[in-house]
C-alpha cells in the first residue's frame, strides 16, 4: 500500500483588513470573508466579501478614507485646504475683517461622514455703547451695527453725524460729546470779567463789580450755561437808603449811586458847605452834611447892665442879663 497522503487546502491565515473589521469562519482555501469598514472609510468596491485564494492569501480588499472635497463655503470667511481632504485631515479657514477676532484662523476636520466639521464667522461685538457725556443707543451690538448718540445738555458733537459704528476692532467707532463754550466775549456794565483756563460748560468766571456798584467791588462767580451763554450777572449801584440830615429838610428822589439829594437846614441852623447838594458815595452811605445851630456871639452890649454868658451862644442857647442898681427893679435879674 502506498504511505498515507492527503492534500489539504492551503490555509490563508489571520483575516486581516486595514482600516476594517473582518470576520472568516474559516480560513483555508476557498472560504469566504466579510468585511466591514471602519467608520470614516469606505469599501473600493461593492462586495463585501473577500475570498481567501489559492495562493495563500486573502483577496486583496481596501477600505479609502472618505474625502470631503474642497468645495466648502463659508459664510463671511475663507477655507484653505492642504494636499489631502480626507477622513481626519484639516482645513483652515480665515473670517472676514469684523468677524471672530478679525481674521482669527480656525482649523476643521473632515469628519467620518465625508463632511467638514461645524464652522462659523460670526460678527465681532463691540459689546457696551458707552459715549461720555451722552447718551448711546444700540439695537445691536456686532460689527457692522450703527448706534445713534444724542450729547447730554451742555455738550456739542465734534462731527455733523450723530450715527456710530462697530469697527472690525471689536470696539465703538470714536465718538466725542464735548462741552460747549461761552467764550470770553461776555461785557458787564460797570464790572470786569477774569476768566479760568477754560470757559466751557460748568466752568466758572468772577466779575468784580466797578467802585459804587454792588458792595463797592464784591466778587461774584458766573457759570457757564448749557446753552453756551453765562449765567445772569449785573452790578447795580448801590444803595444808600433814606437821606436823612440832622436839623434839615433833605429831598432825594433816588438814593442809589451817583444820585445826588438836596437838603434845607431848618430854621436856626445854617450848613458850613456853600452847597446844598449831598451825594450818595461807593461806599453806600450818604456824604456827610452838617447843619449846625446859629451862633448869637458874646459881643452883647446892654446899657446899664451886664450880659453873663453860658458855655454855648447858640440857638436856643441862654445868657443872663444883670442891671445896673437903680435900674430894673433895683438889681433884680
Amino acid at each position: 500500500t502506498w504511505s498515507s497522503v492527503s492534500c489539504p487546502a492551503v490555509d490563508c491565515r489571520a483575516f486581516v483588513v486595514a482600516n476594517a473589521v473582518g470576520v472568516a469562519l474559516h480560513t483555508r482555501y476557498p472560504s469566504v470573508g466579510v468585511v466591514t469598514c471602519n467608520s470614516g472609510y469606505i469599501a473600493n468596491g461593492a462586495s463585501r466579501n473577500v475570498s481567501c485564494l489559492s495562493s495563500g492569501k486573502w483577496e486583496t480588499f481596501t477600505c479609502s478614507p472618505v474625502d470631503c472635497g474642497r468645495s466648502l463655503t463659508v459664510a463671511k470667511g475663507n477655507a484653505t485646504f492642504g494636499s489631502s481632504t480626507t477622513f481626519q485631515q484639516t482645513a483652515t479657514i480665515t473670517c472676514s475683517s469684523g468677524y471672530t477676532a478679525n481674521g482669527a484662523s480656525q482649523n476643521i476636520t473632515c469628519q467620518a461622514t465625508a463632511t467638514w466639521s461645524s464652522v462659523s464667522c460670526p460678527a465681532v461685538d463691540c459689546r457696551a455703547f458707552v459715549v461720555a457725556n451722552a447718551v448711546g443707543v444700540a439695537l445691536h451690538t456686532r460689527y457692522p451695527s450703527v448706534g445713534v448718540v444724542t450729547c447730554n445738555s451742555g455738550y456739542i458733537a465734534n462731527g455733523a453725524s450723530r450715527n456710530v459704528s462697530c469697527l472690525p476692532s471689536r470696539k465703538w467707532e470714536t465718538f466725542t460729546c464735548s462741552p460747549v463754550d461761552c467764550g470770553r466775549s461776555l461785557i458787564v456794565a460797570q464790572g470786569n470779567v477774569t476768566f479760568g483756563s477754560s470757559t466751557t460748560f460748568q466752568q466758572t468766571a468772577t466779575i468784580t463789580c466797578s467802585s459804587g456798584y454792588t458792595a463797592n467791588g464784591a466778587t461774584q462767580n458766573i457759570t457757564c450755561q448749557a446753552a453756551a451763554t453765562w449765567s445772569s450777572v449785573s452790578c447795580p449801584a448801590v444803595d444808600c437808603m433814606a437821606l436823612v440830615v440832622a436839623n434839615a429838610v433833605s429831598v432825594a428822589p433816588n438814593t442809589r449811586y451817583p444820585s445826588v439829594g438836596m437838603v434845607t437846614c431848618n430854621p436856626g441852623y445854617t450848613a458850613k458847605d456853600v452847597s446844598r447838594n449831598v451825594s450818595c458815595l461807593p461806599s453806600g452811605k450818604w456824604e456827610t452834611f452838617t447843619c449846625s445851630p446859629v451862633d448869637c456871639g458874646r459881643s452883647l452890649t446892654l446899657a446899664q447892665g451886664n450880659a453873663t454868658f453860658g458855655s454855648l451862644t447858640t440857638f436856643q442857647q441862654t445868657a443872663t442879663i444883670t442891671c445896673s442898681t437903680g435900674y430894673t427893679a433895683n438889681g433884680f435879674t
